[in-house]
């Protein structure tokens, strides 16, 4: 191995021993001594350690790593972790759910050494349509050229770490926006970083989860991305960032079903109510379209009586009666 590799694949784990033993094993053949591999174990049961000995043992002494944590710090912030304590020039964030391409390490490290000045590469998602090559100089070209589902994916993101030094503070002031890693690209870009967006693709879709289904808290993902609304930028910049954010993401709906579940549980909607306006305020501020306010009426009807949200919801958003118990599992195995 290279005493200093070129690039760090770091995953942030929990819980899933089955589905990060296969992206271990999609990796095993890829790793060079340009890359090493370090896995950051969110309190697991069994440890990583325990669960993945088999196949760590199969590895290049030296070409691998497991940072666990004292305790379970939450997803958000096990992939700041990811990239905060990277030592190599630059660092790959990898879900422990992904289906990697058989070249994938190849494909970054090419895409790496092609644009030595980027500070963030990111790369296509492989259900999107293709894409050429393009750069954002600045936060505003960032958010420009970003495409939302690619861009909030960590699987499909690749940073230059010695330039985000100093910019982390960015990213854990606004935690709370479940996107926080876009936070640390807001201080790092400025007005002069690059980012790069690579047509390549690396992934070939997500493994089918062995383990207890496992999912980001809608309701609070919903509500708080918009939080980055808040860092200072341009009024057009800001108006650009959440239209983005919501594009192509079904995400309205999701809430909605969430908190009509909300409302049914709790057998009363003012919590749920609550959650559905901060929800909308802020995502839908810029939006004064008369079919997305007559939209955000509606659905705030299905949440206010949650009787008529279960049978209208049923009948036309998720057809069928068992949406509501999906829903429910879901929301139970929800993760911070």
């Amino acid at each position: 191995m290279l005493d200093h590799p070129l690039l760090t694949i770091a995953i942030p784990t929990y819980n899933r021993p089955s589905n990060l033993h296969k992206t271990l094993e999609q990796l095993k053949p890829q790793l060079t001594d340009e890359c090493r591999l370090c896995l950051f174990d969110n309190q697991s049961l069994p440890s990583v350690a325990e669960s993945q000995r088999d196949i760590l043992a199969t590895l290049p002494e030296g070409s691998f790593e497991i940072r666990r944590h004292r305790e379970n710090i939450g997803g958000n912030a096990n992939i700041l972790k990811c990239i905060e304590d990277a030592d190599t020039e630059w660092v790959w964030t990898l879900g422990d759910d992904e289906i990697v391409r058989p070249d994938a390490i190849a494909t970054i490290l090419r895409n790496i050494k092609a644009n030595p000045d980027a500070t963030y590469i990111n790369f296509m998602l492989p259900w999107l349509a293709t894409r050429s090559p393009a750069r954002g100089i600045g936060w505003d070209g960032f958010v420009k050229t970003m495409h939302q589902d690619s861009t909030t994916l960590i699987s499909l993101n690749v940073y230059n770490r010695p330039r985000l030094t100093g910019h982390f503070r960015w990213a854990w002031l606004y935690s709370t926006s479940q996107l926080s890693q876009l936070a640390i690209l807001y201080g790092a870009l400025g007005s002069q970083g690059i980012s790069f967006f690579s047509p390549d693709v690396i992934l070939d879709g997500y493994a089918p989860h062995e383990e207890a289904k496992q999912s980001w808290p809608i309701v609070l993902h919903g509500i708080g991305r918009a939080n980055l609304i808040d860092m200072p930028m341009a009024y057009e910049t800001r108006k650009l960032l959440i239209t983005k954010l919501n594009d192509n993401f079904a995400i309205h709906p999701n809430v909605t079903m969430r908190l009509v579940v909300k409302s049914l549980e709790d057998r009363d909607s003012k919590d749920a109510l609550y959650l559905y306006d901060m929800f909308c305020y802020r995502n839908f501020y810029f939006n004064r379209k008369l079919s997305t306010r007559m939209k955000i009426i509606a659905y705030r009807l299905l949440v206010r009586f949650p009787h008529l949200g279960r049978w209208a919801i049923g009948k036309t958003v998720r057809k069928g009666n068992d949406w509501y118990e999906r829903t429910r599992k879901n929301e139970s195995h929800d993760r911070m």
